[in-house]
């Protein structure tokens, strides 16, 4: 019976398998200290002047020679892109982002430097029904907070609650007006 013989990688193809591996632990690398540069953007909304402007008959888009676009051209495509805002449909007003912050505890789930991961923390608690607010710090974080609620120890349920549901541990924290 002849003995077997173990297989050896050939010098190429330990390189390709150790190149191989330091690009994955360098996506991974990146993936932890630069989260922004791995998340999906979405497309842009048209913004409500140009809606409004459309409905109004004004021509915004120009084109590369400065002049104006043709309305009638124009006009079909970017009301179908914004179905939902027109002059049919009531806008829904958004709270201003100066608007008073209201006295009472909050549970505070995350701070943020950059505004959109604020804003993605944001969104999916309103998802799920919460009063989401969103706050700039003096340190320039943008902090998500929950509530307002009377007193802390409705805090302490709503912040048991948001850990029950969404595995988000936070805390507390009161604002006075």
């Amino acid at each position: 019976m002849t003995e077997p013989t173990n297989w050896r990688a050939s010098l190429i193809e330990q390189r390709t398998a150790w190149g191989i591996a330091t690009c994955g632990m360098l996506i991974i690398i990146f993936a932890a200290t630069q989260p922004q540069w791995f998340e999906l953007t979405t497309p842009k909304q048209p913004t409500r002047q140009s809606v409004a402007a459309l409905n109004t008959g004004q021509n915004p888009i120009k084109t590369t020679s400065g002049k104006p676009a043709l309305k009638a051209a124009v006009q079909p495509q970017a009301a179908a892109q914004v179905g939902h805002i027109t002059s049919r449909t009531p806008a829904k007003k958004q709270p201003s982002a100066h608007a008073p912050i209201a006295h009472g505890f909050y549970v505070q789930l995350g701070a943020f430097e950059e505004p959109p991961r604020a804003q993605k923390l944001a969104h999916q608690l309103k998802r799920k029904a919460w009063k989401v607010r969103i706050t700039k710090r003096k340190n320039g974080l943008h902090a998500v907070w929950v509530g307002p609620k009377k007193n802390r120890a409705q805090a302490e349920k709503l912040m048991q609650r948001i850990q029950d549901k969404l595995k988000y541990k936070g805390f507390i924290v009161h604002h006075k007006t």
